[in-house]
């Protein structure tokens, strides 16, 4: 999702996550410690995905969200989604993110939703093509689409 405003970013994150429609499945939300917006049943904190000396744990990202998506014996759909995945930017893990972005939906398809989030005034047109071509739908803010990209579901 390339969002231009965190209330369309909040919007979007609060009807993903509502326990109301969705409280039969299990729900993973990658997002900073000091995120209390919204209840879920997992968190992921960003922080956890670096050591000491500041170098990328992918292995963390990896183990959390496959083993979120087991636990879910469900008819629903897993449920993930990312605070804002402009931290991994921020921090020097665009590439490993990118990646892993990759990894996870060959891995994590089958009965599981994944929405990641960027805030789309970070990105330039190269960085934003490999966001793309990444992922199997994007959703735009302005104007509000949704676009299904072949790249990752063929």
């Amino acid at each position: 999702m390339f969002f231009n405003t965190d209330e369309f970013r909040d919007e979007i994150t609060q009807e993903f996550l509502d326990p109301n429609i969705y409280s039969k499945t299990i729900t993973l939300q990658h997002c900073n410690k000091e995120n209390k917006k919204f209840p879920t049943t997992k968190k992921l904190f960003y922080e956890e995905l670096i050591d000491e000396n500041n170098n990328f744990l992918p292995e963390i990202f990896i183990e959390r969200n496959l083993k979120t998506h087991h636990l879910n014996v469900s008819d629903s759909p897993t449920r993930m989604i990312g605070e804002n995945c402009n931290w991994y930017k921020e921090h020097g893990f665009f590439e490993n993110h990118q990646e892993l972005e990759k990894h996870i939906g060959f891995t994590c398809t089958e009965n599981t939703v994944i929405i990641c989030p960027y805030n789309i005034s970070s990105f330039n047109e190269s960085e934003i093509k490999t966001i793309i071509e990444k992922h199997g739908y994007v959703i735009l803010e302005k104007p509000f689409s949704i676009y299904k990209f072949e790249g990752l579901l063929s």
